[in-house]
């Protein structure tokens, strides 16, 4: 397997209730990805209806099934294009609704991983919780997961994607005004902290009273970070070498000074801290 790949992030203003109009912004995104050679291209949270629902109601009306037309807009231009996409949108599914983030690609459908972790803050009031995480995604630029925005506050859940094999995060998010230490600190805790690379696309732009701030970024398994955009719509596009994140030790003097992030761990030791 090619291990380089060039990957982008679309920091983008959405409009709220206008899943059509925000469907051909993702697609249009797609295309421009493409164009500058990416494999893939992540998109925020809530990328296709807006995130600021007041009611159960509100969410209901907007949430939409996977195989939903848009959805299927968006795999078309997958597959037109030659790219792999992973939206944040509102899902309908078994009688109830759920933040999700659905990984697509020429082929179809990849993956839907629906958020675990709930902030009482828009929509996510009145979702369902996500079920466990999957596997990562094997594909042809690595082995993908995804996890959603307040869910980076989170180590255990990064941490099992890691210990899955997982070469790169995948978070759409939705930050708000206020959320400025969260998108400055935990992505790249999560990196560093994994060995990982980390794809963070953050929204911009105004909805329903609230203001979000930007900042997409994307973070080496080092910590560096690669490309970080400001509180405009942006497309952020950088290079990628999964051969990095799945080298998790680090020699400094041969035979005398190293360390493997994996190979160090304690797991007998913390093996129950989850139940505390």
């Amino acid at each position: 397997m090619e291990t380089k790949s060039k990957v982008a992030c679309v920091q983008m203003d959405i409009q709220y209730g206008n899943i059509e109009a925000n469907t051909k912004k993702v697609a249009d995104y797609l295309q421009k990805a493409a164009e500058a050679g990416c494999a893939l291209a992540l998109f925020p949270e809530c990328a296709l209806q807006g995130y600021c629902m007041n009611t159960r109601e509100e969410v209901e009306d907007q949430a939409v099934a996977v195989d939903d037309p848009h959805i299927r807009e968006i795999i078309h231009a997958c597959e037109k294009h030659k790219i792999m996409a992973a939206v944040g949108f509102l899902e309908k599914r078994g009688g109830a609704s759920y933040n999700s983030a659905a990984l697509l690609g020429p082929e179809g459908l990849l993956q839907i991983y629906s958020k675990m972790h709930l902030p009482y803050i828009g929509a996510d009031k009145f979702v369902a919780q996500g079920q466990p995480p999957l596997p990562p995604v094997e594909t042809p630029i690595g082995r993908l997961s995804m996890l959603i925005c307040y869910d980076v506050r989170f180590p255990e859940l990064a941490r099992y994607y890691a210990l899955q094999g997982a070469d790169v995060l995948l978070i759409p998010t939705n930050w708000p005004l206020g959320s400025e230490k969260t998108r400055e600190i935990f992505p790249i805790s999560r990196a560093f902290e994994n060995g990982v690379y980390v794809m963070a696309a953050n929204r911009v732009g105004d909805e329903r009273g609230s203001h979000f701030i930007g900042g997409s970024r994307i973070i080496s398994p080092s910590a560096q970070l690669l490309t970080r955009a400001g509180e405009e719509e942006t497309m952020l596009v950088t290079d990628i070498d999964v051969a990095v994140s799945r080298k998790k030790g680090f020699v400094s003097v041969e035979g005398n000074w190293s360390i493997d992030i994996f190979k160090d761990r304690r797991p007998e030791v913390f093996g129950n801290m989850t139940a505390c």
